[in-house]
């Protein structure tokens, strides 16, 4: 059943070397569409392989319904900006709807005036075969396509897409390779993102850069997809108790990333990596608030992954902490060419030992 990827056009993507350009809402969402493979978490939902390879090495992208998601939480993911020529233009598109607790699959189109049109939408639970999807897009000036999934009233609702792709039309980028394609739908120079001077008309440039509250989104940090488990970007407090904060550090009533230990085990490691930053002066600094409280506490690793090396910059392990405080961090980075930041997170021996970030910036 194996089969070799097909070749890629623009916003096109079988998953199975990342998102090809596509892009999680980073502001007017409540989680993010994950990249993976194999089986899913939980038990009597989601697919066990991909579409592609039909393999559990080959990769899609889902949701996960698990905790801390509630009944009507929303993700979406948008493609670059395009240019679709041909009165009969059609997307394609493979997904995987099963379990009890299907919420909604919809598709959109938006213009570069930001109005979003519904394209396609789905609400039932299906099989447990990947099912084809063709949805008449017709000729567009510029677009991009929005996958949007609503969560269901329960766990067992996890939605999956695979092999994304264009019929009977020309598909042309809107920006070129060395060019960033803004949320404006207007092209800037790639050497301008992350630059610390928003060059979009909206600032999307600036974005998903290292200066985030976590409050509309995760500003371009990521989970490591080879690790063994993730960060979960939650509001209020943590579901064990004796560890974990009550609340988060900007305003009490906001976002934070959390490290939630409970089903995992001893060592077990989570990774949360920024995007790449070209370059950083010599007074850069990272800073950023983090609460760790519990009895089995494991240990927070700040590191970076520059063009030169792979080092830590700061360390903190427990094994035990009663403080429910935020705590403050400051980091010396200097100057930096081409270099990612990741927050590794490390279990302790039991589940109460949840680790939080919030606040993370880079200045100077």
């Amino acid at each position: 059943n194996c089969q070799a990827p097909q070749e890629l056009g623009p916003g096109e993507c079988h998953f199975e070397d990342g998102l090809c350009g596509y892009r999680d809402e980073q502001v007017y969402d409540d989680f993010d569409w994950i990249l993976h493979q194999g089986r899913t978490w939980s038990y009597g939902t989601g697919p066990s392989l991909d579409h592609t390879l039909k393999t559990t090495d080959g990769k899609f992208i889902y949701l996960e319904s698990s905790y801390p998601r509630v009944e009507g939480d929303i993700a979406r993911i948008h493609s670059p900006w395009l240019i679709a020529n041909g009165k009969d233009c059609t997307l394609k598109f493979w997904y995987h709807m099963f379990g009890i607790n299907i919420g909604n699959l919809n598709v959109l189109v938006e213009d570069a005036a930001h109005s979003r049109s519904l394209v396609w939408t789905k609400n039932k639970n299906t099989t447990k075969k990947w099912t084809p999807a063709v949805v008449r897009i017709g000729q567009r000036p510029i677009m991009r396509i929005t996958f949007e999934g609503v969560r269901g009233n329960g766990y067992r609702g996890d939605i999956a897409l695979d092999d994304i792709s264009f019929e009977t039309c020309d598909i042309q980028p809107l920006c070129t390779p060395d060019q960033f394609a803004c949320e404006s739908a207007q092209c800037i120079d790639a050497s301008m993102m992350c630059d610390f001077k928003p060059d979009c008309n909206d600032g999307s440039d600036e974005k998903n850069c290292a200066a985030c509250n976590f409050d509309d989104g995760q500003c371009g940090w990521s989970n490591v997809q080879t690790d063994d488990f993730d960060w979960y970007r939650v509001s209020g407090s943590t579901s064990s108790a004796g560890t974990g904060p009550h609340f988060d550090h900007t305003s009490g009533k906001g976002s934070y990333m959390l490290l939630e230990t409970s089903g995992q085990y001893n060592h077990d490691r989570a990774a949360l990596v920024s995007t790449v930053y070209e370059a950083s002066s010599d007074q850069c600094t990272l800073n950023f608030w983090y609460h760790m409280r519990g009895i089995s506490l494991g240990s927070l690793d700040v590191v970076i992954n520059d063009s030169i090396s792979i080092s830590s910059l700061w360390y903190k392990e427990g094994p035990r902490s009663y403080d429910n405080s935020w705590q403050y961090a400051s980091i010396q980075i200097g100057a930096r060419t081409n270099f990612q930041l990741q927050f590794i997170g490390e279990r302790g021996r039991s589940y109460q030992g949840d680790i939080a970030i919030d606040d993370v910036e880079l200045v100077g």
